[in-house]
């Protein structure tokens, strides 16, 4: 088939056409790249808003510095380039294999934020949380049934199931407590991770600090109606109340211990401050801290153990709970394969050791004699379950359970001694321990809506402002450094 006369001439003045186009095309994108990737250039609405704190982009939002918002700026302004490529003179199948590699481009970001999400994210941890919460909340209620002389079905049933076979302390004394420890070393290391030191510190403080004052303050008058007995010396006054708050009752003597849970947020808050101060050690070698924490609390127990008195006893008890987190902290770190696996096992012999001989030698632990046996178990279930992906684990029931254990943690005692010691006398065990279960829960809900969370949101509002101000005075020192350069070299040349 011959072509007619001018037809080649045609078809060599579109193909020079469309060089033309895809050339301009290439021009017009490279100064979009340009202002993106150069600093002090002028920004494109796009990259002001991945800027932003708390707004949305394709990049990650990362509130603690301005790298991953120019990161996700630098994405979009590359993104805006792909357009300029595609002709009018394209194909339909050519353009049906664009939009199918567009979608593409769209959704593979979402799978790996998602995928990052479960790397990042433990349901078992959740599931665990729930079972540990009513751990705690069957102890305490079993020691005040006890302590009264009251048998119940209850303990009995786990007398037989649970104690005995696995030879554990009495009224699973140290299971709930020490699940918590391992599982807030586990996710503390996760959190810290992207964190800088103060915002660490700040954030568990206004977390750990609002509820436990006000379930303290509640127990201060429950105190005074004489519907609990505190821990120590009974007579109270405001003087205890705020020794109380600030959790300094522990050094005093006479102590007067209004809530008795709140010891455990002692060792937490020596753990996070600990964490806080090495933050740049974990980022870098991650062995370091929980080799340093190892040295550290092996010092601290030989001092106490060398003096007297009641602030060398507990630094040493408090200090003797410090390796149950170190261990959880190792689990992460050899989950996330920051710390080979045999040396995260001999950094988690030596603190095990450090535990066994607090329990065993030193007399640190007093609530009873199988902690060490206790521990071992419950690393081994945290290690099992995980990263359990059931139906169970995930279900957002268990999710939304687990959120409410620290509420849970602080105010059942607050609601099951002053029910049982009205209720028993008058309607028998069953009835009392039915109403406190049902106290617990409603309190619990309670205290994480109205007192727990609203000073994180609040915190993390400003947050988000500090660091939106924050960017707007980078942006306006770019924009100064732009304005002097422009007038420097537009200046007349000097001979």
């Amino acid at each position: 088939m011959t072509a007619r006369p001018g037809q080649a001439h045609d078809e060599d003045g579109r193909a020079r056409a469309r060089q033309v186009r895809l050339e301009d095309a290439v021009t017009e994108s490279i100064p979009r790249i340009v202002d993106a990737r150069a600093p002090g250039k002028r920004q494109t609405s796009r990259m002001r808003q991945a800027r932003a704190p708390g707004t949305p982009g394709r990049g990650r939002a990362a509130d603690d510095g301005v790298r991953a918002r120019v990161h996700s700026a630098d994405d979009d302004a590359i993104t805006e380039v792909i357009p300029a490529f595609t002709g009018p003179e394209r194909t339909s199948e050519a353009r049906r294999d664009d939009d199918v590699s567009a979608a593409a481009h769209r959704t593979a970001p979402e799978t790996v934020r998602q995928k990052a999400r479960r790397r990042d994210y433990h349901a078992g941890l959740d599931l665990l949380r729930v079972l540990m919460a009513v751990a705690v909340v069957y102890t305490h209620l079993a020691i005040w049934l006890g302590s009264n002389e009251i048998l119940w079905p209850g303990h009995t049933i786990v007398h037989r199931g649970l104690t005995t076979p696995l030879n554990l302390n009495l009224n699973l004394s140290f299971v709930g407590v020490g699940s918590f420890l391992l599982i807030s070393g586990i996710v503390i290391t996760r959190v810290a991770d992207r964190e800088s030191p103060t915002r660490f510190l700040a954030r568990r403080l206004v977390r750990i600090l609002p509820a436990m004052w006000l379930v303290t303050i509640a127990m201060y008058f429950l105190v005074q109606a004489e519907l609990v007995s505190p821990e120590g010396d009974p007579a109270g006054g405001p003087a205890d109340l705020l020794a109380n708050m600030m959790l300094t009752t522990y050094f005093q003597q006479p102590s007067v211990v209004l809530l008795g849970v709140t010891w455990t947020l002692v060792v937490q808050l020596l753990f996070y401050t600990y964490i806080a101060c090495t933050i740049p050690l974990l980022r870098r070698w991650a062995w370091l801290p929980p080799l340093l924490g190892a040295a550290l609390v092996s010092v601290a127990q030989s001092w106490a153990a060398a003096h007297e008195g009641i602030i060398a006893f507990r630094i040493g008890m408090f200090t003797s709970y410090l390796p149950v987190l170190f261990i959880g902290q190792l689990i992460a770190l050899a989950y996330s394969r920051r710390i080979p696996p045999l040396g995260a096992l001999g950094l988690g012999l030596a603190h095990f050791g450090l535990f066994l001989s607090a329990d065993l030698l030193r007399d640190y632990i007093t609530t009873g004699v199988a902690h060490t046996r206790t521990l071992l178990l419950l690393v081994l279930l945290i290690v099992l379950v995980m990263n359990s992906t059931g139906r169970l684990a995930t279900a957002p029931v268990i999710s939304a359970m687990s959120r409410r254990s620290y509420s849970v943690y602080l105010v059942h005692t607050a609601c099951i001694y002053p029910i049982m010691g009205l209720m028993t006398p008058r309607f028998g065990p069953g009835l009392a321990i039915l109403v406190s279960l049902v106290a617990v829960a409603a309190a619990t809900e309670m205290l994480h809506r109205c007192v727990e969370m609203p000073p994180v949101r609040l915190h993390r509002r400003w947050e988000r402002h500090r660091d939106r101000r924050r960017s707007a005075q980078l942006d306006g020192r770019s924009r100064k450094q732009d304005t002097g350069v422009r007038r420097s070299g537009s200046g007349p040349a000097r001979s």
